[in-house]
This record gives structure tokens, C-alpha cells and sequence, in this order.
């Protein structure tokens, strides 16, 4: 059980103002970071870190909203690579300006991984996926963003470990 004293009032409310500042901190950081990444033309960057609020909830400014709705439009070029636009469209799926964004027109022959990548986001841009001409079905799942992979690493040991190089001569028998 806790008392209720004057000294416990005003614990609470430091850590209340401390609470309040940090909170405001990181908002202003995460939002100088969007900004930084669309000045510097790393679209996909901007839409990853704007996917990822400090404070769940928060509104997304309008201002901010525009310049990186334009950035992710402009990297939608229809001659750009296709795992370009795979890239690009994985991270607007996950953005909160992906409805919003609404590239002019696609790639004329899509490959078979760009179509298999929007057809798993149908649910999150269907307006993308219908240019397209794929349907994202009612009450689909949203689908969870990829995951980083790691490129799979040797099973062969060293060669200090297995004796190769080793400095001893290689006596003949």
C-alpha cells in the first residue's frame, strides 16, 4: 500500500512531466526523421519509420502527409525496376499514407514475384492492387510485414578449426 502524501503527490507529478516531455521528444524526433528521409529522396526509408509511431494513436500531420504521399508516388514510375516496386509498395502498405498514394500507371509486363508481393497487400492498398487487376477479397487478413532475413551462413568450420594452414610440415609416407 501506498501513502498518500505530499512527497508521493509530488513524485507522481514529476514523473508525469517527465513522462509528458519524453513522449513529446521522441514525436518531434520521429517526425524530424520522416522529413529528413523524404529531403534526402529515401522514400521507402520514410514510409518504414512512418509506419512505426513512438505513441500508437497519434494523428499524422497533414503537411507531412502530402510530401511523403508525393514521394511515394513519384517512386512508383512505371520504368523503375519491378523489385523496386516491390520494395516501395511493401513499405506503403505499412505506411499511414497508404491510401493516399496512387502511382499513374504500372510497369506494362509486372513479373510473377511483383504480382505474387500485391496480391499479399491487396487487403492494405486495394486501390493499387486494382490497377493490377487483382481484387483484395472482403474481409481478408491484413497481411504482417516481411521480416528481415539473414543470409544463411556457412556450416563449414574455419580453416584454423579443421587444421588446414596449419604451420606444420605435411610429412610424406
Amino acid at each position: 500500500m501506498v501513502v498518500r502524501d505530499e512527497s508521493t503527490r509530488t513524485l507522481a507529478a514529476e514523473l508525469k512531466a517527465a513522462l509528458k516531455s519524453k513522449s513529446e521528444s521522441e514525436q518531434t524526433q520521429w517526425l524530424a526523421d520522416i522529413a529528413a528521409a523524404i529531403d534526402v529522396q529515401r522514400v521507402v526509408r520514410a514510409l518504414k519509420v512512418s509506419s512505426e509511431p513512438p505513441k500508437a494513436g497519434q494523428p499524422f500531420p497533414a503537411d507531412l502527409a502530402q510530401k511523403l504521399t508525393q514521394a511515394a508516388t513519384a517512386a512508383l514510375a512505371p520504368e523503375d525496376p519491378q523489385d523496386r516496386w516491390a520494395t516501395v509498395l511493401e513499405a506503403i502498405a505499412f505506411s499511414p499514407v497508404r491510401s493516399s498514394v496512387k502511382p499513374a500507371s504500372i510497369p506494362t509486363q509486372p513479373s510473377e514475384a511483383l504480382l505474387a508481393t500485391v496480391k499479399r497487400l491487396a487487403p492494405l492498398i486495394p486501390h493499387i492492387a486494382s490497377l493490377f487487376g487483382i481484387v483484395a477479397e472482403a474481409g481478408a487478413v491484413a497481411p504482417k510485414p516481411l521480416r528481415q532475413t539473414r543470409p544463411e551462413r556457412s556450416k563449414k568450420k574455419p580453416a584454423k578449426l579443421r587444421g588446414e594452414n596449419s604451420q606444420e610440415p605435411v610429412s610424406a609416407q
